[in-house]
């Protein structure tokens, strides 16, 4: 059983997160609508306004488990949120090596993913479908998969920009 903390602790990070995210972007609407934005951030911006309405829709079917719901948020939304956040604020280019990154950074997530819809961590009596062996090894090597790339780009981003 789960305790009422972490079920309202859960309910919270994930719908206010989504709401933050889908209200702040509804602002660059009419900035879409008038074609103010270049082309090639028009997919960004656009995916502000995707996701978190599309992880909206999901938290709705989904509202009786909250546990389930703070899994996909920090599994496939947050770093999807984060990608899509990096390429819109910090990337100018996208040259090959930082598309490697991006792109192994999304196998990993798609794998979370894939991990998450088989059942794999889910908890006795949260969710009806149990966990399956290879839905629980694909989430760890989709864990270590994204841990090695995010620990690979911590230590090139400290090399580059040493903090003063």
């Amino acid at each position: 059983m789960t305790r009422p903390l972490t079920i309202i602790s859960s309910l919270l990070i994930f719908w206010c997160w989504n709401l933050l995210f889908l209200f702040s972007g509804l602002m660059f609407v009419p900035d879409l609508i008038r074609h103010d934005v270049s082309w090639d951030f028009w997919l960004g911006f656009a995916s502000l306004l995707v996701i978190p309405a599309g992880s909206l829709f999901y938290g709705v079917r989904n509202f009786n488990l909250p546990v389930k719901l703070l899994r996909y948020f920090y599994t496939f939304e947050a770093p999807l949120q984060m990608l899509v956040m990096m390429r819109i604020f910090l990337v100018r280019e996208m040259t090959p090596a930082l598309g490697a990154c991006v792109a192994v950074l999304l196998t990993g997530v798609a794998a979370q993913t894939l991990a998450l819809r088989s059942g794999a961590g889910g908890e006795q009596g949260e969710d009806p479908q149990a966990p399956s062996v290879p839905g629980a090894m694909l989430g760890a090597a989709a864990g270590g998969w994204i841990l090695l790339v995010g620990l690979w780009c911590g230590a090139l981003t400290g090399l580059v920009a040493i903090p003063s």
